[in-house]
């Protein structure tokens, strides 16, 4: 991680609250998840 993507993550938390808890929230799930398939997110069926 740069500086720069520190200071453009900053700017991000400054400028869209929302959109921050909303990453944050993700990052938190994504480090304590153990079992990938379950989760927040939506995963979908491997096509190939």
């Amino acid at each position: 991680m740069s500086a720069y993507d520190w200071e453009a993550y900053e700017a991000m938390r400054e400028k869209d609250k929302r959109l921050h808890k909303a990453l944050c929230k993700l990052l938190r799930e994504m480090l304590r998840a153990v079992d990938h398939s379950s989760g927040l997110g939506k995963p979908e069926a491997l096509k190939h």
